[in-house]
């Protein structure tokens, strides 16, 4: 599967450059409002910084994890947009949508833009179009409930979603700072969002810098691409692992997956995603 079903190339034209006076606003709102954690210059090393527990974003590095576009592409100004005006949950970055404007936002994106590299020699990278949400169903949450285990998600985030997992203890970014895989069942915390279109998302943008990575091409498995289930069973139990494959056995083989067109192929994708993303709402309440 090509990233061509999942991500379109941006044909929005591109936008008049920032006056002087925007720049200016947004140099005093940065200097002001995010200079203290993330540098003068954006390199995560303000005076704040040493006492949060771990490094700001580094705007210098242009790894960012919560995006629209491909891994390792830098944000658009729109997902720059939604991070400021949202925060991060569970980290310092506090939402500013109270505090500011939606001009003054614009204006702090526009001038924190300015920091950050540009690999794309200008030209804007294809940003992920997230397709309607299908509807969170008993069968839905069935097939979320497979797929979570089928792809391995549990080995991180435990079989209840606990951040538990096997593979949890002594994970690192790519900085070599700790990471704490995320527990599904706190839903108010996820970083990039945790409305069902932000959770979409994420699985298929991953989290750059981070363990996490994109789900794009995994969701179009075929039955008979699934290896072993001897680790599985053990963590689950027979029972669990005999209900997961009966799921699996219902599924089109590689083969068959790869002779579908690629709408055929997008729409088995998009299902699959949706039924996980409901999964991993479900845990929340469970």
């Amino acid at each position: 599967m090509t990233l061509s079903i999942l991500f379109v190339s941006s044909l929005v034209a591109a936008a008049s450059p920032p006056s002087g006076d925007s720049l200016e606003t947004g140099r005093d709102l940065y200097l002001e409002h995010c200079a203290e954690c993330h540098g003068a210059s954006g390199r995560g090393d303000g005076e704040k910084a040493k006492r949060l527990g771990f490094r700001p974003r580094d705007f210098t590095l242009g790894a960012f994890k919560c995006r629209s576009t491909p891994t390792g592409s830098p944000p658009t100004h729109e997902d720059l947009t939604r991070i400021v005006a949202r925060g991060i949950p569970g980290t310092p970055m506090l939402p500013f949508d109270d505090d500011l404007e939606p001009a003054e936002i614009d204006a702090l994106v526009t001038y924190v833009e300015t920091l950050l590299p540009d690999p794309s020699g200008g030209q804007p990278p294809p940003v992920l179009e997230v397709p309607t949400p299908l509807e969170s169903t008993e069968a839905s949450r069935r097939e979320g409930r497979a797929i979570y285990r089928l792809l391995g998600c549990w080995r991180c985030h435990g079989l209840d979603g606990e951040g538990d997992g096997p593979a949890a203890e002594g994970l690192e970014d790519q900085w070599g700072e700790p990471i704490r895989v995320y527990d599904f069942t706190r839903r108010n915390r996820f970083k990039c969002g945790g409305r069902p279109r932000d959770i979409y998302r994420t699985l298929h943008t991953g989290m750059t810098g981070s363990p996490m990575p994109s789900f794009t091409t995994a969701f179009a498995f075929g039955r008979d691409q699934v290896g072993a289930t001897e680790r599985l069973e053990q963590a689950l139990g027979a029972e669990a692992v005999d209900r997961t494959l009966a799921w699996l056995a219902e599924q089109p083989t590689a083969a068959e997956i790869r002779e579908l067109d690629e709408t055929a192929r997008a729409q088995l994708v998009e299902r699959r995603t949706w039924s996980l993303v409901h999964h991993l709402l479900a845990l929340a309440s469970e």
